[in-house]
């Protein structure tokens, strides 16, 4: 009998949900809800799946995949619209010529490729990294190559622009050895300013101001305080420091005006401060690593040629676009933070609204069937949590555990969507509560009682399914407001350290004075934010008519 009526219930399930969207599709709002909630639950099923579990530690909090970014650039699709841009470059280097010379224990290895810029904007800078790098252990030492990056301009200039040299540590018995150590070719304190130097001497001679004098080059500066020759290498060693901080300016760039100031001190006229005047070079770049090995052995030098000293090499250009999205002040790829956050928002509205609705259905049937004391202790309860203001609540709470679980984002997260539900249930249990109590001084009640049903067959059986249809309509009412509050919460301070599109809000809130001109990174959170809240208000509008008949007329 029960394999029997457990199908027939199955079906009638089934027949009622399918009149259910059916109703909801013949509706205007209800059509536009479906469709908009299909493709939310398309891309947040994608999400889900080619996420990293470990995408905010690996990706999106990680301090060495934003530095191959550029920062607070626009998405690279605007420059099919006609905004000047430098292009993003990432280049594997793999493929080198190379050249011994046994005479002078020299190997040489050299990677190369090509930067065009065609616009004059210019890029943030360059990065280049080597991943398994080539050691090799001579007696109770090891030998690595030194690596230089060499620049070749559109306009004659080839200068030096990082030199370094890698030793790693490896066991004097391993003769040869690769480390798994990525080596940065490109920090600070490894440029050199050798393109600087040539480039004030090029400035200095096409203006007509370069002088020698002695055998040495000097420039000439007309100041308010009159005229002054100053030696080239002065005049390039007050520019280094600028150099070391802004490096692709220069890279990129060509001096357009260089301006000194002077002060008379003890005596005499001093050179005081440096100036450039800086203008984007547009041509092509051709970039260079270079890695030589030296004061080898001849037999190790020539083992090395059927080597490389690394596998491969990483060579950044930071661009002045990026990806779908562009990026925000600390170089993160919005598209992914964006494309992260639809699993989350729409786990964070079901979950609140869901557990928030079921409590509140529970506690209202409950409170509206028994009555008595019952009744009494759930009510006060609703009216308790009723008149606790949730927001400072809220804020106390969710500070706290950022303060104990700084390192674990799920907890505080989980603690403001309890915080969340605690609080959410009441008014919901209020609504089904008086629900009940008219729906249990029916006939048909009456009658069910009389033949011997019990409470809970009748609360299952004659109660909650015509309550149903109102919870349904609440939970999806509900589902907007529970994502509009973690984003609210986020841009008052509370993190819980997750990428959702309040999150990004709020870091873009706190650089309120560029995000304001960087419209890619406010805008697109604050659609999706209002998207996923339409998409759910007009299935609720779509479900009242379901929920009640009457108003399909209207």
């Amino acid at each position: 009998m029960n394999k029997q009526v457990r199908p027939s219930r199955l079906k009638a399930l089934a027949a009622s949900l399918r009149d259910i969207l059916g109703e909801t599709w013949r509706q205007g709002t209800g059509k536009a809800s479906l469709i908009l909630m299909v493709i939310l639950i398309v891309i947040a099923t994608y999400a889900a799946v080619v996420m990293p579990p470990n995408f905010r530690d690996a990706v999106w909090d990680n301090i060495e995949v934003q530095g191959e970014n550029p920062s607070l650039v626009p998405p690279e699709w605007t420059k099919h619209i006609g905004v000047p841009y430098a292009p993003h470059a990432v280049v594997m280097l793999s493929e080198l010529t190379d050249k011994l010379d046994l005479d002078n224990q020299i190997y040489e290895f050299n990677y190369t490729t090509t930067y065009n810029l065609e616009h004059e904007v210019l890029p943030q800078g360059i990065i280049a990294k080597g991943y398994e790098l080539l050691v090799v252990a001579v007696g109770n030492y090891t030998i690595g190559p030194r690596c230089r990056i060499l620049i070749s301009r559109p306009d004659g200039i080839t200068g030096l622009y990082a030199d370094t040299s890698v030793t790693l540590t490896v066991s004097p018995e391993l003769a040869w050895s690769r480390s798994s150590t990525i080596v940065k070719l490109s920090e600070s304190e490894n440029i050199k300013p050798d393109l600087l130097y040539k480039m004030v001497i090029k400035y200095a001679n096409e203006s007509g101001l370069l002088i020698l004098k002695n055998k040495v080059y000097y420039i000439e500066f007309n100041t308010a305080n009159g005229t002054f020759l100053e030696p080239i290498g002065n005049v390039a060693s007050m520019l280094v420091e600028d150099f070391a901080l802004k490096p692709s300016k220069y890279i990129f760039g060509e001096i357009s005006n260089i301006n000194a100031s002077y002060e008379f001190i003890r005596g005499q006229w001093s050179l005081q401060r440096v100036t450039t005047s800086m203008k984007p070079l547009v041509g092509s770049y051709n970039i260079t690593i270079s890695c030589r090995y030296t004061a080898l052995p001849p037999a190790i030098l020539s083992r090395i040629q059927s080597l490389k000293p690394f596998n491969s090499i990483k060579l950044i250009v930071k661009g002045s676009v990026y990806g779908f999205m562009g990026t925000d002040a600390s170089g993160r790829d919005l598209a992914l933070g964006l494309l992260y956050g639809f699993p989350l928002a729409i786990a964070i509205g079901f979950f609140v609204a869901g557990l928030t609705s079921l409590i509140g259905l529970i506690a209202g049937v409950v409170s509206g069937y028994y009555g008595g004391i019952v009744d009494e202790v759930i009510q006060r309860i609703v009216d308790i949590m009723g008149n606790i203001p949730l927001l400072p609540i809220l804020i106390i709470i969710a500070m706290a555990l950022m303060v104990t679980y700084a390192e674990a984002p799920l907890i505080v997260l989980m603690g403001i969507l309890i915080v969340l539900i605690a609080f959410g249930w009441g008014a919901l249990a209020i609504i089904v509560r008086a629900m009940t109590l008219s729906i249990k001084e029916e006939p048909y009640i009456e009658a069910a009682r009389a033949l011997g049903a019990s409470d809970k067959r009748i609360i299952f059986k004659h109660i909650i399914p015509q309550v149903i249809p109102y919870i349904v309509a609440n939970l999806v009412f509900s589902v907007p407001g529970a994502i509009l509050t973690e984003a609210g919460l986020s841009v008052l301070g509370i993190r819980h350290g997750y990428p959702t599109w309040g999150a990004i809000l709020s870091e873009a809130y706190r650089y309120m004075r560029v995000a304001m001109e960087a419209l890619w990174w406010v805008l697109p959170p604050g659609i999706l934010i209002s998207i996923t809240s339409l998409t759910f208000v007009l299935l609720g509008m779509a479900l009242e008519k379901v929920v009640e008949p009457r108003l399909r007329t209207a």
